[in-house]
């Protein structure tokens, strides 16, 4: 049994292993199209930032989001485990 972090986004049945992959699928869905809207904020605030100090200090924040975009769609792309045993191994296939 695969115990989640207790978090106020995730839903009672992750928490206790995966109870619910649909919920948790669902929830990873929301992860990847915050992460995504989170890019894309950023980048329009790149541009209406005023000078370039400003613009990296945005830039670093977008960079961030990218990196967790890309995480969690590997996530969702590859499974979190590539042991026979766990319960994405199945799923992904």
């Amino acid at each position: 049994m695969y115990n989640m972090v207790s978090s106020p986004w995730c839903h009672s049945g992750l928490q206790a292993g995966f109870k619910n992959f649909t919920l948790f699928i669902r929830d990873l869905h929301q992860a990847i199209n915050g992460e995504r809207r989170a890019v894309d904020y950023y980048t329009c605030l790149m541009e209406l930032a005023p000078n370039d100090e400003a613009r990296e200090q945005v830039r670093f924040a977008r960079d961030d989001e990218m990196k967790h975009f890309r995480m969690f769609s590997q996530f969702y792309k590859k499974g979190l485990f590539s042991a026979e045993n766990s319960p994405f191994y199945i799923y992904f296939l």
